[in-house]
């Protein structure tokens, strides 16, 4: 008997570019503004206790965003598609035309920040727990990004029914980066109540956990 098997399409995204501008990038700017203004309310609420300050934490945002701008853009240039920038070297200021590497981002902007904050000489364990929930909200944030214009998908699984699909891995890492950012404001919450895991109340032991 022949058998046949289901093909996979390809796959654009949920949502279309508006006048061939990725939608992506309003998705992402949405995701730094809520996470933004979580971590200048985060601030606020602990400023009496942990001596944080809201102008020091739009600085660091600042930093952070400039700096995961220029990593995220030069990893995708040096490492992803480096010949097609050396052809015509004016492409790699065409921001628009997307090309970013998560990884690059988060070295580089942690990098600036961590810099800044000892120029600064801030207490950085008492920020990297402020930080640590943001973060992860921001980055389950920009994997919903990713799920809606198609990019990020898994590898190909074929069940023995012949059916063939991409894992959603985007979806995945949105689910348990909420999670995580879940766990991580109940475990800060009690640490803070006293209660809980002793280990997780010194400054800094939140942002390890996480």
């Amino acid at each position: 008997m022949e058998q046949t098997t289901h093909t996979i399409h390809e796959f654009g995204g949920f949502l279309p570019s508006i006048f061939e501008f990725p939608i992506y990038f309003p998705i992402v700017s949405f995701a730094f503004s809520v996470a933004l203004y979580w971590w200048v309310k985060r601030a606020d609420s602990r400023g009496p206790e942990k001596k944080l300050d809201r102008n020091q934490a739009l600085d660091l945002a600042l930093v952070l965003m400039f700096g995961g701008l220029f990593g995220a853009r030069a990893f995708h240039v040096a490492f992803e598609e480096p010949l097609y920038y050396l052809e015509n070297p004016v492409r790699v200021f065409e921001l628009w035309q997307g090309g970013f590497v998560w990884y690059g981002g988060a070295l580089c902007g942690a990098g600036a920040a961590l810099f800044w904050a000892r120029r600064k000489k801030l207490e950085i364990p008492v920020w990297l727990d402020l930080s640590a929930p943001v973060v992860a909200l921001g980055y389950a944030l920009g994997r919903v990004a990713c799920l809606l214009t198609g990019c990020c998908f898994g590898d190909v699984c074929v069940l023995a029914s012949g059916f063939r699909f991409r894992y959603p891995t985007q979806a995945f890492a949105v689910l348990w980066e909420a999670a995580v950012v879940v766990a991580l404001v109940i475990l800060e919450k009690r640490a803070r109540r006293g209660a809980g895991v002793l280990w997780l109340r010194r400054p800094g032991r939140l942002f390890v956990f996480w």
